[in-house]
């Protein structure tokens, strides 16, 4: 193939790729087939994220694969399984737990995180947003990784570092963090189920913020690291069924502000 070639089936590729969903007609995913040569070609799916996870594209691509050299796919639970199966768990006993627990870390009132911005917060949410993509040097990546230990994980040090961060820029020492989890933890049936499994976890530093002088300068990094490692493992462990955040938001009576 040439250079030529190449370089405009990857433009089509691109192009394809950043078409826009409109959900009220377009269907939620869209197969591309590219032809590269005569005997080469190139199969792309884009699906929209209100119907697949990480997870879910990968479980795709296998299934995709499976097809095309004739191996027969087994019948996996659908979707509605899991969301019947969520239902059924936030209406037993260990459902109640869950709330109990969830209550306890949100109830009252709550903090809102007051970023400085270049400009004023708009009226009405745009829903726009950016990326920043950065790599972490060998040196710093080398001492991460001697914080690291077998009860405190790479992310749960960066999620330090980031409450820290959050901190300069506001002043602010009760702060509230989502976190993606995949979600599919717990039932092993539900590992072949496409679909938007994926959650956000509440991880919130009140527990480290009660502490007088917190990261002020009297409280060191090691203990905030270790104080931040227990309340992911916590909020993960009351995570493990999927306690869902618009489910929570609602029961506590609270509405999402997209503006911070």
């Amino acid at each position: 193939m040439s250079d030529c070639i190449k370089t405009q089936l990857n433009q089509e590729i691109l192009a394809c790729a950043d078409v826009i969903y409109d959900l009220e007609k377009d269907p939620i995913i869209r197969l591309y087939l590219f032809q590269r040569s005569a005997t080469e070609w190139v199969q792309m799916f884009t699906i929209h994220q209100i119907a697949s996870d990480s997870f879910t594209k990968d479980l795709l691509l296998k299934e995709f694969q499976q097809l095309y050299t004739g191996i027969p796919l087994k019948k996996p639970l659908a979707y509605t399984d899991f969301v019947n199966w969520k239902s059924k768990i936030m209406k037993s006993p260990w459902g109640e737990k869950l709330w109990q627990y969830w209550e306890k870390q949100l109830g009252g009132e709550l903090p809102i995180l007051d970023l400085p911005t270049d400009l004023p917060r708009p009226s009405v949410v745009t829903y726009r947003s950016d990326s920043h993509e950065f790599k972490l040097n060998e040196e710093l990546v080398s001492h991460l990784k001697q914080l690291q230990s077998d009860s405190i994980s790479l992310f749960q040090i960066t999620l330090s570092a980031f409450y820290v961060l959050l901190y300069r820029y506001t002043n602010q020492q009760d702060i509230i963090v989502n976190i993606p989890t995949e979600n599919r933890e717990g039932k092993k049936e539900f590992n072949d189920v496409a679909g938007n499994l994926a959650s956000l976890v509440v991880v919130r530093s009140r527990s480290v913020a009660q502490r007088p002088g917190n990261l002020d300068g009297n409280t060191t990094f090691k203990e905030l690291l270790i104080q931040v490692a227990q309340t992911v493992d916590q909020a993960l462990k009351h995570e493990a069924y999927n306690y869902p955040l618009s489910q929570l938001l609602k029961q506590l009576k609270l509405k999402s502000n997209f503006r911070h």
